[in-house]
């Protein structure tokens, strides 16, 4: 690749504000409010619930006489309303404040907030209702003073219909982001929002001209008593939030059908862990439609009593229940749906604060770590260390040369049987034998390229699924065995995915390809290794370049060689972890597990899991790992292997707690390799959701079902 196509390629990498391409990333810049401000807003909660239910029980004996003795209560239109007083009571105290504490003391995440803060609006609206039917010292205000109130109690009506908007777009926005399509959802809805505020804006002019310029046709009661100019944009207002209302609804719902109908779809051919998985999905898509369905279709039918109550009838005491019975049940409906939403109903509330509990201790550690961190004091060891930190790699210049195997170099290339370790004798030592450097300079034009993730992965990998690896952790997947059956049979499909996604800028530091093979192995083969397709030993390289291993002089002052490239990748990766907080770790297991007996290997995830990095674990499938767990289950560091038996003793040296790491290496694998459903917020599982879509339609519109099954053969 040349110097221009490698500073391109680089450029066009995701930006760190989430949104490329126009696809929206919600969690990259919606801000997290601080845990005392929700354990504060809950107990305002409880307390506010408390003593409005307080002044239902005691102060109006349920609501049934006021302070003066009198038989009911009666609203300022003169309808018998405490009944309503205390069923809005009833249900903002005992339904409405617990699912909102539950919420915000449960919202580990921005997205959890979001929805929390829905349910919140939900509550004011029951508390300034019941306020309203309980309040007859608001006999006492002017009837501006009222209509001021009344105005202010639609604020949270108002509000929560914005935030349910919001909640739905991030869903849409989250599976389209992941399934690498655009539903006729993200068109039409974001205008259904514009609509909704032009609607908003009409009744505001309409009702301050009425105020300010009308001609008295609203009565002292607040309602309707004729018409004049100013009614007409407080109509059309009414008129077009109840369309884009409508419209916003059915969209909503049919967006989520489609995807249960694409999730449905997938269950049919597939199996064992995948149908699992496709299963998961389905209830995730089930429970998003019941949310937005409850939440819609019964604020629909409060609109319309609002609208039947105010201004079409004469409030006549059966239309004042009609309209006050939808109202209660518009708020039923809304506190169903924002626990639909929230995946209390799933578990996933309660998952996914453990998992964040988990991930904030790791960011703390990540700060502190980072803040400790010192160069090297060799000059010399630290030069090499910033030299090899320079050496990334573009996904797409990966991809590329993964598709010139077998055409303009290594004839004969078979990505069944050829490791990463066949790939670099037979392609990346011959391809870089003229420029004596790293191939990785070579692909990027001799650009410095920083990488945001360091690949952690054992040469005795196929170099497909390497690559299959790689691929899988920017499309967002666990598994990499239906990306490597892509790899095999439509390389072109893969490399439109990436581009959709805008990932082929990303950057990865690859051993195989960042360190100078020339200035190390090239020149020898001491095993004589031979290709397992031909059955011929490798050929070594006669390039003359001078060889720099452990033992290799000049040495620092424990032993280690300046010059050498191979025992530094520890460091390369504690000091990148360091200076950039969005470095990780990728691992990219082989099927057979043998990555976590090799030496080197080990110690890049005993450096990663100690500066607290974030790491991503690829495997080839879910069957790999259940075929492996009965060894992995004992698996400790003392016995990694190496081919040189001073590396092992070199790398124990450096970890402080061997048990401990060797606790954490299992948590690693059993609990983050496959996080569950469980812990995922519903923004999180509908990305999967949009994963496992995307895999569908390409099976659908390729007539390729075994696509679904390479996961399950193994």
């Amino acid at each position: 690749m040349a110097a221009a196509d490698a500073q391109k390629a680089v450029a066009q990498a995701p930006c760190s504000s989430g949104s490329c391409d126009g696809w929206l990333a919600p969690p990259a810049w919606l801000p997290r409010a601080p845990i005392w401000l929700l354990r504060t807003t809950a107990s305002v909660v409880v307390f506010s619930s408390l003593w409005v239910w307080y002044w239902v029980l005691v102060a109006h004996c349920g609501g049934l006489c006021d302070d003066r003795g009198r038989v009911e209560i009666r609203s300022h239109c003169g309808h018998s309303c405490g009944q309503f007083f205390f069923l809005y009571g009833a249900m903002m105290t005992f339904v409405a404040a617990p699912v909102v504490c539950l919420l915000l003391v449960k919202a580990a995440s921005s997205h959890f907030q979001v929805v929390a803060f829905y349910a919140l609006m939900i509550w004011l609206q029951l508390w300034g209702r019941s306020v309203r039917f309980g309040g007859t010292w608001l006999h006492v205000l002017s009837d501006n003073q009222r209509n001021i109130l009344y105005a202010l109690f639609s604020i949270p009506w108002m509000t929560g219909v914005g935030t349910l908007f919001f909640i739905v777009l991030c869903r849409v926005w989250a599976f389209e982001r992941s399934a690498l399509l655009r539903t006729k959802a993200t068109i039409m809805l974001p205008r259904s929002v514009v609509c909704m505020v032009l609607s908003m804006a009409l009744m505001g002019v309409g009702l301050l001209g009425e105020n300010c310029f009308g001609e008295n046709v609203i009565g002292e009661n607040g309602y309707f008593t004729g018409w004049d100019f100013f009614c007409v944009p407080i109509l059309l207002g009414l008129g077009l939030m109840l369309g884009s209302y409508f419209a916003f609804a059915v969209l909503s719902c049919k967006f989520f059908a489609d995807v249960l109908r694409l999730a449905a779809e997938a269950a049919k051919v597939c199996e064992g862990r995948m149908l699992e998985e496709v299963r998961r999905a389905e209830l995730t898509a089930r429970l998003q439609l019941v949310g937005v369905a409850a939440s819609f279709l019964t604020t629909l039918v409060a609109f319309v009593g609002y609208m039947w109550f105010y201004i079409l009838r004469n409030q006549s005491h059966q239309d004042a229940v009609f309209s006050q019975t939808a109202a209660l049940l518009d708020a039923a409906g809304n506190l169903l749906g924002a626990l639909s939403l929230s995946g209390a109903l799933s578990g996933s509330l309660q998952g996914s604060y453990e998992a964040q509990d988990v991930e904030r201790g790791r960011v703390r550690l990540r700060a502190r770590m980072a803040k400790d961190w010192r160069p090297s004091g060799s000059s010399e060891w630290q030069r090499k260390v910033d030299e090899l930190a320079d050496r990334g790699l573009t996904l797409q210049s990966l991809l590329t040369f993964y598709k010139g195997l077998g055409r303009e170099y290594m004839h004969g290339y078979d990505g069944s049987r050829h490791t990463t370790a066949d790939v670099v004798r037979r392609a990346i030592i011959p391809l870089s034998r003229g420029a004596g450097a790293a191939y990785s300079c070579v692909m990027m034009g001799d650009v410095p390229t920083k990488p945001k993730k360091m690949v952690t992965h054992a040469w005795g990998n196929l170099f497909r699924n390497l690559v299959a690896a790689v691929i899988a952790d920017a499309l967002g997947e666990a598994e990499y065995a239906m990306v490597a059956y892509l790899l095999e049979h439509d390389v072109e499909q893969l490399e439109s995915w990436i581009n959709d996604a805008g990932k082929g800028g990303e950057t990865y530091w690859i051993c195989a390809f960042c360190v100078n093979q020339h200035r190390g192995i090239c020149g020898s083969n001491p095993y004589n290794d031979r290709d397992p397709v031909t059955g011929a030993v490798h050929e070594t390289c006669p390039c003359g370049l001078q060889k720099a291993f452990n033992d290799t002089a000049p040495l620092c002052e424990d032993g280690r060689s300046i010059d050498c490239e191979m025992n530094k990748f520890d460091d390369v990766m504690a000091m990148l972890a360091a200076t950039s907080k969005d470095y990780k770790q990728v691992v990219a297991i082989d099927q057979e597990f043998k990555l976590f007996t090799r030496a080197w290997c080990v110690a890049e995830l005993a450096t990663a899991s100690e500066m607290g990095m974030a790491q991503t674990v690829k495997v080839h499938s879910r069957r790999t790992l259940d075929k492996n767990t009965s060894w992995l289950g004992a698996l400790r560091i003392e016995e990694m292997r190496a081919t040189r038996p001073e590396d092992v003793a070199d790398i124990l040296a450096k970890i402080k707690d061997t048990v401990k790491f060797n606790l954490s290496l299992k948590a690693l694998l059993f609990e983050k390799l496959f996080p569950s459903w469980r812990s995922l917020e519903m923004t999180d599982q509908m990305n999967r959701a949009g994963r496992i879509a995307r895999w569908q339609q390409f099976s659908r519109k390729a007539g390729d079902q075994l696509v679904w099954k390479t996961s399950e053969d193994v």
